[in-house]
């Protein structure tokens, strides 16, 4: 019916605030489920490795790593949170954008350029926060490679259980060469083995 309003001249019963809000936080719900639906499908099909998993209780072999923080689990989650956000970004501007509609084609207009812009700058700061994360964790990662590399943390032995790391001594002891004969060890240069004289040249 055409009368007169609180907003003005118009058919219906005008803008009620309290009916946007409900719609929106519907859309934001619908939104939100659907971000973690999506959410999986792109870590299951682009992000995750077939096959690897961080623990396995029937493989002792992913004990140590797990216990030992050489496998890091926050890696993961900060995929799965920059995955989830990438999407429920777009999906809630949209949502707040539909919803706007709701007083009008103006308002729901503006709602939906200043909803796209507030997305791009939001997916842009976004990236670079879980960016600089990252950064920490590989490098920590990275350095936790490199000291187990060179002997400087705790190396796993071939059954899996972590072992300390040789001392200076032994280090230079085990790249010392030795006589094949009896294993004493020789100078390097020597031509015959000072123990029991094998002839090493």
């Amino acid at each position: 019916m055409f009368g007169y309003n609180d907003y003005g001249y118009g058919y219906g019963y005008g803008y009620d605030p309290a009916r946007a809000a409900g719609a929106t936080g519907v859309l934001l719900l619908v939104a939100f489920v659907a971000a973690i639906v999506i959410t999986v499908i792109v870590y299951r099909k682009y992000v995750r490795v077939p096959g690897q998993q961080l623990v396995k209780l029937s493989d002792k072999g992913t004990w140590t790593p797990f216990l030992r923080f050489d496998t890091l689990l926050i890696e993961r989650i900060l995929k799965v949170l920059y995955i989830f956000n990438l999407v429920f970004i777009p999906l809630s501007c949209l949502a707040v954008a539909l919803s706007a509609f709701g007083a009008g084609f103006g308002a729901g207009l503006a709602a939906l350029v200043g909803m796209a812009l507030t997305c791009v700058i939001a997916e842009v700061v976004t990236r670079l926060v879980f960016e600089g994360i990252m950064l920490r964790v590989i490098i920590a990662r990275n350095t936790s490679d490199i000291r187990r590399a060179m002997g400087v943390g705790d190396p796993l032995d071939a059954d899996g259980i972590s072992s300390p790391a040789p001392s200076a001594a032994e280090r230079a002891a085990q790249a010392a060469p030795t006589c094949p004969t009896c294993g004493a060890p020789i100078k390097p240069g020597s031509s015959f083995c000072g123990s029991c004289g094998t002839r090493l040249q």
